[in-house]
């Protein structure tokens, strides 16, 4: 009977890959995740993971990500907030401790530094007590279908060094497989014929007459043939309007094994002032999607959709966009003008009149109170702009924004100045039409003079 744990293990195993994506016109190679071999141990320990052998086509620096897919009943694991001793985010290698016995299942997934990443690449740990034997299904393969597949139980162990026999099965395998068993497996060497595209998981136990070892796996990858390879059908050529939502139907895409499909638009080409990128879509992801385009011209998109074994050929659709024919600019308020203490600042007679030193700058936060508004729900770009001098924005493009205002002096001892500070607030939508609005912010310095000091050291 299969345990409750080798579900666990094969629920893990039974995710399929993510595919490539490209962030900009340039092409990028995703890297790929190597997360070592399978381990095998014979007490809850220290285990030790090494994703050295990871890497990126293009020599790009790249990080890590390693995740505990699935563990043994028992196991906290899954509940502890960092499993792994070392920055499980940016190092190759990197440990847990195994808590308990059983199969543990451990994914490593890497990405460059352009946000392309690999798929995922899994291993197990089988921790075992020492009497028990200890079975090893060898390493993953990748093959055709049709090929014949040779798998390897040979360095399943014995503590006591005593005679093992080996029980195969098939834990999984494609939907449309008719495979149920394996070739010689009651040998140390069964043997595997694909018959569809797609993953197959492979499960070992080992007796050693005394008792079965825990099941240990190895994953049979085979390669999607032509006629098994999924069809994207982006839809036909669409003729829109700038600055307005165009809708993406990829929901024709199919497989001819019928497996169930995941989809990626990508961006191929834009009008040569065109900002528009992949995070112009909606929903990147999505069967149906839509698609923002800032100027007028001509964009190509395409759509790929992937079966869980390869990837189909990119379909191609092109968008034509005219001049949106109506547009209301958007609506624009700064907000109220505040009225702040800016401390004092000494005053010296000279002659008939005074001269003052500045007050200290002072920062305040502008914009709280502020919004904007487009009347077509146009994706609209703000910027404060300084009207008079002394004023520094700390972030023009955010509506809400730290400021800093200086230079603001009294005119006379005794008298709190008020000093005049004006903003703008300009809002432009995707049509390039703009609203602005100004706004007055008043800094009170006030004055002193020098005999109104007390001299602390002056006796009293």
């Amino acid at each position: 009977m299969r345990s409750t744990q080798t579900v666990l293990v094969l629920a893990a195993l039974s995710i399929a890959g993510c595919g490539d994506s490209k962030d900009d016109e340039d092409a990028n190679n995703s890297p790929v995740a190597d997360a070592g071999v399978n381990q095998a141990i014979t007490s809850t320990s220290l285990v030790t993971l090494n994703g050295a052998g990871s890497y990126d086509p293009d020599g790009d620096p790249m990080t890590y990500h390693w995740a505990l897919d699935a563990v043994p009943d028992g196991s906290g694991l899954m509940d502890t907030e960092a499993p792994f001793l070392v920055n499980d985010e940016r190092d190759a290698v990197t440990s847990f401790t195994a808590d308990v016995e059983g199969t543990y299942v451990v994914s490593l997934i890497v990405s460059d530094a352009f946000g392309a990443s690999s798929k995922p690449d899994r291993m197990t740990v089988s921790v075992q007590s020492a009497s028990r034997p200890v079975a090893d299904a060898g390493t993953d393969q990748s093959t055709a279908v049709g090929a014949v597949v040779t798998l390897d139980g040979s360095a399943s162990t014995d503590a006591s060094d005593r005679e093992l026999t080996y029980a195969w099965s098939v834990a999984q395998a494609p939907a449309h497989s008719a495979i149920t068993s394996l070739t010689g497996a009651d040998t140390v060497a069964p043997t595997l014929t694909p018959d569809t595209s797609g993953l197959y998981l492979i499960a070992l136990v080992v007796n050693n007459g005394l008792e079965d070892s825990t099941a240990d796996t190895v994953v049979v990858r085979a390669a999607a043939t032509e006629s098994d390879i999924p069809v994207a059908v982006a839809g036909d050529d669409i003729a829109g309007e700038d600055c307005t939502n165009i809708v993406l139907d990829g929901s024709g895409s199919y497989d001819p094994n019928d497996q169930p499909l995941t989809y990626l638009w990508d961006l191929e080409s834009r009008p040569a002032d065109s900002s528009a990128t992949t995070d112009t879509f909606a929903d990147r992801t999505a069967s149906v999607t839509t698609f923002y385009p800032d100027t007028t011209g001509d964009y190509v998109v395409s759509l790929a959709v992937h079966d869980g074994a390869g990837w189909s050929v990119p379909d191609q659709t092109t968008i034509s966009v005219t001049e949106r024919d109506f547009n209301t600019p958007p609506a624009v308020n700064p907000g109220a003008g505040q009225d702040v203490a800016g401390g004092s600042a000494i005053c010296e007679e000279s002659a008939y009149d005074y001269v003052c030193n500045y007050c200290e700058a002072v920062t305040v936060t502008v914009g709280t109170d502020a919004f904007v508004n487009d009347p077509e729900a146009d994706t609209v770009s703000l910027l404060w702009t300084a009207e008079s001098d002394g004023i520094a924005i700390h972030s023009p493009t955010s509506l809400e924004t730290a400021v800093v205002f200086s230079g603001a002096a009294p005119s006379e001892p005794g008298a709190c100045e008020p000093n005049v500070y004006t903003m703008r607030l300009t809002a432009t939508d995707c049509t390039g039409a703009s609203t602005s609005q100004l706004v007055t912010h008043i800094v009170n310095c006030c004055g002193y003079s020098s005999s109104d000091v007390v001299d602390t050291d002056s006796p009293s």
